[in-house]
């Protein structure tokens, strides 16, 4: 019976953070999924034992390349509901050489400020979701 105990309370301590991950994206550059309700942008640490958050939750699709991060931005999900089909976004952009941020911005602000910055070569957005392992 001990034995059961035990392997049964190995098995449930294993769960917590099952479903978290992370993907590099640029340089040291990572999005982070810590819980369903947080997903950020993060400078990670040298060693990789953990990182400085850039951009807040909740990441909903991003787009780089090797000068550029942009993301939207939009609030988590209520709790046991999913985002809304076309949930209201913010957008950001994060210049990789300096780390910095620019941003909140509404899709025509995100656009003049693309100019501004010369950015013209970003990828098709893709769903933060469609990025986990």
């Amino acid at each position: 019976m001990i034995i059961v105990v035990l392997l049964a309370c190995l098995l449930l301590s294993g769960c917590a953070g099952l479903g978290d991950w992370s993907v590099p994206l640029v340089e040291d550059y990572a999005i982070w999924r810590i819980n369903g309700y947080e997903i950020v942008l993060v400078q990670e640490d040298n060693d990789g034992s953990g990182g400085q958050i850039v951009i807040d939750t909740y990441l909903y699709r991003v787009t780089w390349n090797e000068e550029f991060i942009c993301v939207q931005r939009t609030d988590p999900p209520e709790k046991d509901k999913g985002l809304p089909i076309v949930p209201e976004v913010d957008y950001y952009i994060l210049r990789v050489s300096d780390g910095e941020v620019f941003g909140p911005y509404t899709e025509a602000e995100y656009r003049d400020q693309c100019k501004v910055l010369d950015i013209s070569d970003l990828p098709d957005w893709v769903y933060v979701s469609d990025l986990a392992p």
